[in-house]
């Protein structure tokens, strides 16, 4: 039997097995080429695309800043041609947006009044709640209604005054309207008046500096408003002190003051101006006010209580006592001893013992009082001659209502004497006194 070799060739089908895993590697190879190459293309256009981009940004920021200029070129042009639209500035597209237009602020009104349905708008610009001096019409309201019209204004609008001084402000206005008008009154922000078209303003002691008066015109919808500004000028006062001294014209400040022994007026030809202050002795055994061999001495504005004489004139002449009151005294609202040629005018004693008594004392006018509701006499004379007694009111006192004993030549004329409980004149066997219309 014949043996094969071992070196023999390979058949076709072999060769053809053996080179496909050969074939395989190949075409793995030329795979990753070939995407290699389509991602490195790829990349590349992005990368084209991406420079493109930015370059177009770059060129419409460009376009639109030319085009900006190139509009405010064309302004600066109109606002030459044009002068009067010179200060306007060229609308942006934030100004123009119906959005911004309906969230911008309205701006504030210089306006002196802004009127309301109720209430006074008065504003300006610098401070809301500033009221300017000059009145000006505003517009009506929805309803159709026209706001009230000041037509007149007194004082001045800035004026200076001073302290224990009086000032009537008042205003004239009209309503187109014809409806009724109320005002309202303030000074330095307080009500002082209603209804009234006018405002009489006391100046203090005390009230010095700056002040505003403002008056408010309604027709029950719309307001218009007026304003003052003034200036107080200090007057110097004198606080009362017990038992004082005075020497020299006197002012005393506003106030209530309890002095059990009272005021001397030691010197004469001065003047004492209480200024309305109250003295109050709360039941002390002294007077009020002392005058002893005085002359020329005037005393105005005082009210005095509570003391065993209101005021005494002692061998004191050609006084004057008015505007005064003198009230619950325990003896004497007013004591006149001795004292000749004064003039007692426009007081009021009431409710003390006796109202006004005059002892001694001869040629005293005394006029224009009232001496109401006193314990004994409303007016009494002792041995008093030639004095004048005319244009009083005496009503309601215990006993007589005018009572002259053992005086003479005095005139008691055109007072008004009633209701007395006792009776309204009398007269003893003094004579010589002319009774006449009382």
């Amino acid at each position: 039997m014949e043996t094969k070799k071992a070196g023999r060739k390979q058949t076709a089908k072999e060769v053809a097995q053996t080179a496909q895993p050969a074939k395989g590697i190949m075409e793995t190879k030329q795979f990753w080429v070939v995407s290699t190459a389509v991602l490195s293309i790829v990349l590349v256009v992005l990368l084209v695309l991406l420079v493109n981009s930015a370059g177009l940004k770059q060129t419409t920021g460009l376009v639109a800043l030319e085009s900006q200029k190139a509009g405010e070129t064309q302004a600066n042009a109109q606002a030459t041609e044009n002068p009067e639209n010179a200060g306007a500035a060229p609308a942006t597209a934030a100004e123009t947006s119906p959005k911004n237009a309906e969230n911008q602020t309205p701006q504030e009104s210089n306006s002196a009044f802004e009127n309301t349905n109720g209430a006074a708008q008065e504003t300006t610009a610098e401070n809301p709640k500033e009221i300017e001096t000059t009145p000006e019409t505003p517009e009506p309201n929805e309803t159709g209604n026209n706001p009230p019209i000041i037509t007149k204004t007194t004082p001045e609008k800035k004026f200076d005054m001073k302290e224990g001084k009086s000032i009537e402000f008042s205003v004239e206005a009209q309503d187109p309207d014809n409806n009724a008008l109320e005002y309202t009154w303030y000074v330095d922000r307080k009500i002082k008046g209603t209804k009234e078209s006018k405002l009489l303003y006391d100046a203090g002691y005390g009230a010095s500096g700056q002040h505003e008066a403002k008056v408010i015109v309604s027709d029950g919808k719309l307001e218009t408003g007026y304003r003052w500004d003034f200036y107080v000028e200090n007057i110097a006062c004198t606080m009362p002190k017990d038992n004082m001294k005075i020497e020299k014209t006197t002012i005393f400040c506003e106030g209530n003051y309890t002095l059990p022994k009272g005021i001397d007026i030691n010197a004469s030809d001065i003047a004492l101006d209480c200024k309305g202050a109250t003295i109050d002795g709360n039941m002390s055994i002294y007077s009020g006010i002392r005058l002893f061999k005085k002359e020329k001495v005037t005393i105005t504005n005082c009210n005095v209580q509570n003391y065993a004489n209101g005021i005494t004139l002692n061998l004191s002449n050609k006084n004057t006592i008015k505007n005064s009151t003198f009230e619950n005294n325990r003896v004497g609202g007013m004591h006149i001893f001795d004292s000749n040629s004064n003039t007692i005018a426009g007081n009021a004693s009431n409710r003390n013992e006796t109202g006004i008594a005059v002892y001694y004392s001869s040629e005293n006018e005394i006029t224009k009082n009232t001496a109401n509701e006193n314990f004994g006499y409303g007016i009494k004379l002792e041995k008093a001659t030639e004095n004048k007694v005319s244009r009083n009111t005496v009503t309601q006192n215990r006993q007589w209502g005018i009572y002259l004993l053992g005086s003479t030549k005095n005139e008691v004329t055109d007072n008004t004497v009633q209701d007395n409980q006792i009776g309204n004149t009398y007269s003893d066997i003094a004579s010589e006194n002319t009774m006449g219309d009382n």
